[in-house]
């Protein structure tokens, strides 16, 4: 056998075996033969060729010539639909819509997406989600326009807030171990339910309280009565849609803001954040140390007093400072003095053991205000409010507080709109906005229907709906029923009988007032002058 190398020899054994046998006649019969075939090849593809362009221009002399085909793609994908644009309208205001989808976008993207992507990447179940959550948040909106909140503010959610702080005081008074013993906190919790069972005849909400199942389940049925209320009927019925928006709801909102609001860090963190944006009064610093039941606080604020006290009096030397330098030693010096008493009943255990006054206005060295000092004051006014709602009078006290409130604004927004209709321009919406406000007043306190509804005299509610419905509205059009109402504030059933409370009593010494048992050079009680509170403010 041949190896590799040696392959070559056999072509050339048969080209010479060929050249001896058939000589150059042969050769040149091989060229022809492969000329032919080469020339009849290229004759039938020209020939093929020129056929073609004539049958094309024959046959088909309109078809137009196509475009390139990037630029044809182009083309299509520019004319082609970018998508549907939705009404982002929600509220009617841009400020809040852009704020309400802004919070939907990051909803969906923590709490839809996270695990929708895992199953499709089709936006279509994402963009049902957004609209059905856009339409929920628009039948909401149109709804609380019509819900009446001035009474649910002013007067339900106060009373269920007074409500709890009372029960939950009550509670703990009821406690037999000290705050520090394990089983306080157990003994808190049952009696504050028994009271609730007590004061809500048959309702109590331990379970609900207690238990983080029962919790669940609760805020689970709530949110099915919401989305029944809230979502379009064409949705509703579909569970599966249904039950997702129920679970985002419960575990990514309402729990967390309960367990937030629960947070006794974040808490005080918020009240740190406020308390940096906003200064206290004088008189909100004396109502936190006479409220105090910590004596290491009291001592800790006792101790400062005085060292401000030993700086003050080293520069009270006289001269050009020396009424200001001795206005803040008497400021200290009262502070000081409250300190101490307070410290006093504590160690003593007498905070609420106050002796029997049936006399106090006539007992000697006892401060008496008048009802408008009580007013202008606030920790006198709550003392005079939580009194006038344990005597059912409470509906009395806030109508005044209203009108004072709805009299200062009024003013205001008057002049203003005086203003307005000297430069030429319209006052209508103004005067029209007080209206609506005079006539919730009147809705609220003196009408037949009212919730609240206030005693008078029929001619003077007459004549005070008479002054609502005047073209030229006027901030006295409650004077009239302003000044009854005060008659019988300062009658002997509210005012009088409020002076000869123990309350009254109690929130002298609370404030300072009372003749205390040491008293201390430069010691003052006079009553700080606060601006009046005000209930009611007119929305433009």
């Amino acid at each position: 056998m041949l190896s590799l190398e040696e392959g070559w020899k056999w072509p050339a054994l048969a080209l010479f075996l060929f050249l001896v046998t058939f000589g150059s006649v042969g050769l040149l019969s091989l060229g022809y033969v492969i000329c032919i075939l080469i020339g009849g090849m290229v004759m039938t593809f020209y020939h093929g060729r020129q056929l073609s362009q004539s049958a094309l221009q024959m046959e088909l002399p309109d078809l137009p010539r196509s475009k390139p085909g990037v630029l044809t793609v182009v083309n299509k994908m520019e004319s082609s639909p970018k998508g549907k644009n939705f009404d982002r309208r929600m509220t009617g205001a841009s400020v809040i819509d852009e704020a309400l989808h802004e919070v939907l976008t990051y909803a969906i993207r923590d709490y839809i997406k996270s695990w929708y992507r895992q199953v499709s990447d089709h936006d279509g179940f994402v963009l049902d989600i957004r609209q059905c959550v856009q339409k929920l948040t628009i039948t909401f909106a149109s709804r609380t326009k019509d819900v009446d909140w001035m009474p649910f503010f002013s007067q339900r959610l106060v009373d269920d807030f007074a409500s709890h702080l009372r029960l939950y005081r009550r509670a703990r008074d009821d406690a037999t171990v000290p705050p520090t013993d394990e089983l306080y906190q157990e003994q808190v919790q049952s009696a504050f339910f028994d009271l609730e069972v007590a004061m809500e005849k048959d309702k109590c909400r331990d379970l609900v309280c207690l238990d983080p199942e029962a919790e669940k389940q609760y805020l689970q049925n709530l949110s099915e009565v919401l989305l029944f209320l809230l979502l379009p009927p064409d949705d509703f019925p579909n569970k599966t849609f249904r039950y997702i928006l129920r679970e985002v709801l419960v575990n990514g909102i309402f729990i967390p803001t309960i367990e937030l609001l629960s947070d006794p860090d974040y808490l005080n963190q918020y009240i740190a954040w406020l308390c940096k944006d906003g200064s206290f009064t004088n008189e909100s610093f004396l109502t936190v140390i006479k409220s105090s039941h910590l004596v290491g606080e009291l001592e800790a604020v006792k101790e400062i007093t005085e060292q401000n006290i030993a700086k003050w009096r080293s520069r009270d030397t006289g001269g050009a400072d020396d009424a200001v330098i001795k206005q803040k030693l008497n400021s200290l010096l009262f502070v000081k003095n409250i300190c101490e008493g307070r410290i006093r009943r504590i160690q003593e255990g007498s905070l609420d053991d106050i002796e029997e006054a049936p006399d106090i206005c006539r007992a000697k060295n006892i401060f008496v205000l008048s009802l408008d000092e009580i007013i202008e004051n606030n920790i006198a006014l709550a003392v005079f409010i939580e009194f006038m709602t344990n005597v059912c009078g409470q509906q009395y006290l806030f109508f005044y507080l209203n009108v004072e409130g709805f009299r200062t604004a009024a003013g205001q927004q008057i002049l203003d709109a005086q203003q307005r209709a000297m430069n030429g321009m319209s006052t209508e919406a103004d005067l029209e906005s007080l209206r609506r406000a005079a006539m919730i007043i009147y809705d609220q306190y003196l009408s037949d229907k009212a919730s609240s509804r206030i005693k008078l005299e029929s001619d003077i509610v007459k004549r005070t709906l008479q002054k609502i419905k005047n073209k030229n509205i006027a901030e006295d059009l409650f004077d009239e029923a302003q000044s009854k109402v005060y008659q019988i504030l300062h009658s002997e059933q509210y005012y009088e009988a409020f002076l000869q409370s123990n309350v009254y009593l109690k929130m002298l010494q609370e404030m300072g007032l009372s003749k205390p048992d040491k008293p201390e050079d430069g010691d003052t009680s006079s009553l700080d002058e606060v601006p009046r509170i005000i209930w009611f403010r007119v929305r433009k």
